[in-house]
Order: C-alpha cells, then sequence, then structure tokens
C-alpha cells in the first residue's frame, strides 16, 4: 500500500472502466482532479461498475474533483450528495441511456431529477445531464453563477420554469430533443448579448417570443425539427449570427429585412421554396449584401493560375487524381458527420491550390494534404450547433493510412502558417446566391459537380465569375437557347457585377469540357 500511496498522490487525472480499479483509486488516490468513468455496458467489470451499490458514496470521496465525467450514468436522480461534498467542481458531464425521445416513446418521465440544492455548485461552468428523461428543470440550475454552457439534451423538458432568469455567463444553451412547447418570455432577454449558442433542434415550438431580438451576441441558432411557420421580427436584430439552421421547419420566409446579416455564411433549410423567396423575391438586398462582402473576401486573396509551373513533382494530372480520390472519400463519407458534403469538397480543394500556390509539395505529402484540407473544409461546414464534433484522430482514421498524429499536426501547421485562408470563397458558395437569383435549382447539379474542380485549367478563374459562367451554361442548355439573348439574365448582372462579355472566355471553356 505504501508503493499505491506514493504512486496515487501524484496522480491528477483517471479513466475507470472496472469497479475495483474506482476503488483503489478512491483509496490512493486523493489529488485526482478529473475523473472518467467510462463503462462499455457490454463487459462483465463494466457491468458490475454500474450495479455497484456505492458507487456514488465512492464518486464523492474525491472531494478535490474539478471534472466527472459518467457515461452511461444510470441514476434515477441526481446524488443530492455531490452539491454537498464535491464544491470544486467546475464540469459535470453525466450521459444517461436515452439518445432521443423520438427512440423511445415508451420511456417514463423522471421529475424532479435535479436537486434544488445543485445552487451551492457555484463553481460548475459546464453542465451535461442528457438522456435521463428529465421532465422538469429547476430554476436554480440556470442561476448558477459561473455556468458558461449547460447542455441537457435527449430528454422529456416539457418547459422552462416560469421564473427562470438565466445566468449571465451562460454562452451555450443546448435544449435539443426535448417536449418544449413553448419558451417563457424574458428568459432568454435576461441574457442580453452574452448568450452566442442556442440550440433547440426536434422540439415541438411554434414560435419564438419576441425578446430573442435582445440575443444581441448570439452566433447560431438551431430551430430545426419544430413547429415553426413563422418567425420574429425581432429575429432581424441577430446582427452577429453566422449560423441559422431551419431543417424540417414549415419557414419559406425570413422576417422583415435581413440584410444585417452580412456574417452569416450558413443557413440550413429544407423547405424547397426558402432560398428563391429569401433572396430572389423577399430580400433581395440580403443577396446583394452577402456577395458584396463574399466579393472583397475573394479580392484579398485570388490564387495565381500560372502556380504549376514551380512544382517539382506535382502536374495538372496528379491535382486531378488528388482531387477525385477526395470526391470518391466524400462519396463513402461516414453518415455520422454529415457536412455539407458539397461545400466541404470545394473547401478542400481552395485549400489544395492555395497551399500549393505558396509551397512546392513533395509526392509523399499529396495525399496527407489531400486528408488534412478535407478535415479543414468539415471544420468549415459540419454543423456549427456541435462544435469539435469530430476530432483529428477519429478523422484520420477513416483512411486508414499510415500518417499519424503528428504528420497531420506537421502539415497542418504548415498549411496554416503559408497564411492560406480556408474561408476564401468558393464556386459553390457564389454559385448558391447568384443561383436563386436566375430562378435556377439551388444546389449545383449536372454542371457544376466535380468537373470544374479536376481541371487545372479553371483555376485561372475567380470563383465567381465561374460561378456566373455555370448558370449561364446551364441556363443554355436547360432552356435550349443558343444564342445568348434569354439565356443572360439582367438579375445575373445585378447580383455578380459582371457583364456576358466578362464571362466569353469561361463560358468558352466550359462548354468544351461539356
Amino acid at each position: 500500500s505504501g508503493v499505491l500511496e506514493q504512486l496515487g498522490a501524484g496522480l491528477t487525472a483517471l479513466r475507470i472502466t472496472r469497479y475495483a480499479d474506482l476503488i483503489i483509486a478512491s483509496r490512493f488516490c486523493p489529488n485526482v482532479v478529473h475523473l472518467n468513468v467510462a463503462v462499455d455496458e457490454q463487459d462483465a467489470a463494466g457491468r458490475l461498475l454500474l450495479s455497484a451499490p456505492r458507487l456514488v458514496d465512492i464518486l464523492i470521496s474525491f472531494t478535490a474533483l474539478r471534472e466527472l465525467h459518467v457515461s452511461p450514468a444510470l441514476f434515477s436522480a441526481l446524488p443530492a450528495e455531490f452539491a454537498e461534498r464535491l464544491v470544486h467542481l467546475e464540469v459535470l458531464w453525466l450521459i444517461g441511456r436515452l439518445s432521443s425521445v423520438h427512440n423511445l416513446p415508451d420511456a417514463a418521465p423522471v421529475t424532479g431529477f435535479v436537486p434544488s440544492n445543485i445552487s451551492r455548485m457555484t463553481r460548475l461552468t459546464n453542465v451535461t445531464l442528457c438522456g435521463f428523461a428529465m421532465r422538469d428543470l429547476p430554476p436554480e440550475l440556470f442561476q448558477l453563477p459561473a455556468l458558461s454552457r449547460l447542455n441537457v439534451c435527449a430528454n422529456m423538458v416539457e418547459a422552462l420554469p416560469v421564473t427562470a432568469s438565466l445566468g449571465s455567463s451562460l454562452r451555450w444553451l443546448y435544449l435539443a430533443s426535448n417536449r418544449l412547447e413553448s419558451l417563457p418570455r424574458g428568459a432568454l432577454g435576461s441574457l442580453g448579448g452574452q448568450l452566442r449558442y442556442v440550440n433547440l433542434e426536434e422540439n415541438l415550438l411554434r414560435e419564438l417570443p419576441p425578446d430573442i431580438g435582445l440575443l444581441t451576441g448570439l452566433e447560431s441558432l438551431c430551430l430545426a425539427a419544430n413547429a415553426f411557420s413563422a418567425l420574429p421580427a425581432e429575429l432581424k436584430r441577430l446582427t452577429s449570427l453566422t449560423a441559422l439552421t431551419l431543417d424540417d421547419t414549415a419557414i419559406a420566409l425570413l422576417p422583415g429585412d435581413c440584410g444585417a446579416w452580412p456574417n452569416v455564411r450558413f443557413i440550413n433549410h429544407c423547405h424547397p421554396d426558402l432560398v428563391y423567396s429569401m433572396f430572389a423575391l423577399a430580400h433581395p438586398q440580403l443577396a446583394k449584401t452577402r456577395l458584396n462582402f463574399l466579393h472583397s473576401l475573394e479580392e484579398r486573396n485570388v490564387i495565381d493560375g500560372s502556380y504549376m509551373q514551380r512544382q517539382t513533382f506535382v502536374t495538372p494530372a496528379i491535382r486531378a487524381m488528388l482531387v477525385r480520390w477526395e470526391c470518391s472519400v466524400m462519396i463513402n463519407f461516414p453518415g455520422d458527420y454529415k457536412p455539407e458534403i458539397t461545400g466541404m469538397l470545394f473547401a478542400a480543394v481552395s485549400i489544395i491550390d492555395q497551399f500549393l500556390q505558396r509551397t512546392v509539395v513533395d509526392k509523399h505529402d499529396l495525399q496527407l494534404l489531400g486528408i488534412v484540407s478535407l478535415y479543414m473544409g468539415l471544420r468549415l461546414f459540419a454543423d456549427p450547433n456541435v462544435p469539435s464534433a469530430v476530432s483529428k484522430a477519429e478523422f484520420l482514421a477513416i483512411f486508414h493510412e499510415r500518417f499519424t498524429l503528428d504528420d497531420f499536426d506537421w502539415l497542418e501547421s504548415r498549411i496554416v502558417a503559408s497564411r492560406v485562408v480556408p474561408s476564401q470563397p468558393t464556386v459553390f458558395q457564389f454559385y448558391r446566391y447568384m443561383a436563386c437569383c436566375a430562378e435556377m435549382p439551388a444546389n449545383p447539379r449536372d454542371l457544376l459537380t466535380f468537373e470544374l474542380l479536376l481541371e487545372y485549367a479553371f483555376v485561372k478563374y475567380r470563383p465567381s465569375q465561374l460561378a456566373v459562367t455555370a448558370i449561364y451554361c446551364e441556363r443554355l442548355r436547360f432552356f435550349d437557347m443558343f444564342a445568348a439573348q434569354g439565356a443572360w439574365l439582367p438579375e445575373l448582372e445585378t447580383y455578380s457585377g459582371m457583364s456576358i462579355n466578362d464571362v466569353e472566355l469561361s463560358a468558352v471553356d466550359v462548354i468544351d469540357l461539356l
């Protein structure tokens, strides 16, 4: 035991999967500040740990804890002893067995899961209580003075406390996959400009309270899979908004003048009329404002179409092989990640071209460049409501290649050091905004798929010019008009700032490609 005491005294972080290990740790590791109880229910040791009658007593014996992670946690209620003994706790992360209430309609709702004495845990900054079928939440949970992130997804919460006044330090609020029918007036407004991310996905909400407009610092708002048919006019006050998710809603129009949203880069939706009505009919100024913003970014980082002359190994054919490999990877991309695949791919190729313009790449690093660029593209186009959902290690494991995390970090640091701009506007982004103005489908189809990416010859054209060219050529095919008259629209000139003469050469190249 003397040896164990000497070793255990120096341990500050533990990951436990067996009951016996937890007992030993509670006896010989008094200085643990980070405890992760990760249980495999298929394993006999894991099942023993879950069923241990003294599990709570053992957990609270780690009185120095600052972070506690338990998954799965089979508590019928959050132990009141936590608030009495774990006074230094900053992160409480408990995951139950429910992934979504929609998948388990027969689960019995749990009342009073969170004890009111949680108010004593004044150091908590991050609370995650997911998958416990909680029906209610106490006001004290929302009023913890240091709380910056609250995640109560995958429960059965039917209403927030009417008296709930959200703590002034709260930045992230996750209420997805519950049974909320309304939000109390004044609850969101009490945060003013402090709140940054709100996820209300998979609830029963029909409307948002007007005080949503007071969240002037809000950057991401997820309203997917609710009963909304309209949004309040106050939404236009959210001038810091960069991401708005409206999947599986009946929303076809955004309220008022949303031209004050110059930073929005991600508006996800499934209503077939939303994009066209939003940009082409209801809010033409928003489209113009957003396109002007993209044009300004494009001007700062123009890719040199002759960079291939400086490469010693990479040729146009080898570049095409790399891009084709990335395309094949995207076709079979695991469904768990669900990024916006086309946007991710265009961003990855833009990163490749920028890096090849600045750096001579050896043949041994070429595939690694493809992997790193895809990851950087994923981070741009993945769901912004799930930050850091995919780690580098998880992403690298998809490819089963010889590269290590050190290899990945080395090349990523080189890309960053070379001043590559991952968010550089792409053909895909310009196309989506301009296509609605030309009454074309909002998602690129036959013409604007992967052919433009494969051909190095198109690097010399700016993304905005290629987007206009693609729309023009697609209109020629779609309307069977082989003369310029009728295929070129005044709206294209208005929104792009280009005339038909500006796209004449690029149109010839696109038609030759077809």
